[in-house]
């Protein structure tokens, strides 16, 4: 079974001729064709606007460091703060952390409508999970420490508006929105569904990584807005086809160059067909420096840490604040 796909682009004339010699039969075709001029597609990105937009997002602060925050190097407690608390021999709690070992990127576009172009930028973390783990937690030695490859991948959009009719894709579009990040392992036990900030008096809900946006243009404003050190209180639900207790933290800095690790707690969970939506909470506070920072909740199941032949399995949300 196949495809069969005919285009039309002018009249065509065919003037075939046959001459007959000693040596046999001779064919000669002759193809006159009359084309008229296509008009430009307006539903596709040009080569020109592509590079443009390259250069916008490969220059753009607010995307310059997307995952930065789940970047451990060793592993931590399940709070910590600073990089400054390394693993305890004595201790009856498991400590873990990413330890990265490679970073890419890739982008597609595509023109939503003649005046709208949406970048899906991709970012691809590989590396491993690092896990100490005491003694009676692992089976193994006095303390062992295991490192299980992970891989994970992280969504962001771009939008870019037409400003002009310019053939100048400099003079004609801008970028008009940068949305948070939403990924994780592609096989993963859990979802985030739902997040919940309280900020003195305000609540504000999130079903989506995406929400969480900055409107560029002269507007350059994140949702939330915090204050410098302000304590924020955090709820949130997710889904998991585990029963048990699941790994929920959420990351941010402290100060300039200080991250931050904040372990939420199980407050209930619910049965809801072969799911268990679990809801957990929890307080982090803001950071101390004025400025555009992103704040990272992330769930990671808990076979993944405690069990030996488990994957990794994870789920995280990236978006951005502005601290006042």
């Amino acid at each position: 079974m196949g495809i069969h796909i005919s285009t039309k682009t002018g009249r065509e004339k065919v003037l075939r001729h046959v001459v007959h010699n000693r040596k046999g039969i001779v064919s000669k075709t002759e193809l006159k064709q009359e084309t008229t001029k296509a008009a430009p597609r307006t539903d596709v990105v040009t080569e020109k606007e592509r590079r443009y937009f390259e250069y916008l997002i490969e220059n753009e602060p607010l995307l310059q460091d997307t995952v930065g925050l789940l970047i451990d190097g060793d592993a931590y407690p399940c709070e910590y703060s600073g990089n400054q608390e390394p693993p305890l021999e004595n201790s009856a709690h498991i400590h873990w952390g990413r330890v990265v070992r490679n970073i890419s990127e890739s982008v597609n576009f595509s023109k939503t409508s003649p005046d709208v172009v949406e970048a899906s930028i991709v970012t691809t973390i590989e590396g491993a999970m690092k896990i100490s783990a005491p003694y009676h937690l692992s089976r193994r030695k006095r303390h062992a420490v295991l490192f299980k490859p992970f891989q994970e991948t992280c969504t962001r959009k771009v939008l870019f508006h037409r400003i002009s009719r310019s053939t100048d894709p400099s003079q004609a579009w801008k970028v008009a929105m940068i949305s948070g990040g939403q990924g994780g392992t592609t096989l993963t036990e859990m979802t985030i569904d739902a997040l919940w900030l309280n900020l003195e008096g305000e609540s504000i809900e999130a079903h989506s990584a995406f929400q969480h946006s900055f409107i560029l243009n002269g507007n350059k404003h994140a949702t939330p807005l915090l204050k410098a050190n302000q304590q924020v209180d955090i709820a949130m639900t997710v889904r998991s086809k585990e029963m048990e207790q699941n790994m929920i933290a959420i990351r941010s800095m402290a100060c300039e160059d200080t991250p931050a690790r904040v372990q939420l707690q199980l407050q209930g969970d619910s049965r809801q067909d072969v799911e268990y939506c679990q809801t957990y909470s929890g307080k982090m506070r803001a950071g101390a420096l004025p400025g555009i920072q992103s704040i990272v909740v992330e769930a990671i199941s808990r076979s993944s840490l405690y069990e030996t032949g488990s994957p990794i399995s994870s789920n995280f949300w990236i978006f951005p604040v502005v601290i006042l």
